[in-house]
């Protein structure tokens, strides 16, 4: 839920066409995910409609990791700039906040997440 209202009341003014673009295909597969978790959680599928939907259900979760990663990096983008940092230094803004998050998370950062799929830096969206 804190997930969705996020997404859904985001200012989306200021951004080009493609981002508006990527932004809605971020909800839809939100809303698809949703869907697919209520429906296996409800035990409302069995046998192959059951293990397609959890495939489905994984394929789309793939899909969503970096979007929203694109998506909180944009956020990060502009909270800097919001705060009076110019291009430059909302950027270096967005890597501290991204290096933080690295080191303060769970498990998954004590275990070198890597960032871009096997080993490759994702570049960041143009501004």
């Amino acid at each position: 839920a804190q997930r969705a209202s996020f997404f859904l009341v985001r200012d989306l003014s200021g951004l080009d066409e493609a981002a508006v673009a990527e932004h809605q295909e971020l909800l839809a597969k939100l809303t698809q995910a949703w869907k697919l978790s209520d429906q296996l959680q409800a035990g409302e599928l069995e046998g192959d409609a059951r293990r397609d939907a959890g495939r489905a259900l994984f394929e789309n979760l793939r899909e969503l990791g970096p979007m929203m990663e694109a998506a909180r990096e944009e956020e990060f983008y502009r909270i800097g700039r919001a705060v009076g940092y110019g291009p430059e230094e909302a950027s270096a803004f967005v890597d501290y906040l991204n290096q933080v998050l690295e080191v303060t998370s769970g498990p998954r950062g004590l275990m070198g997440r890597q960032r871009g799929g096997a080993g490759g830096a994702t570049e960041r969206p143009a501004r």
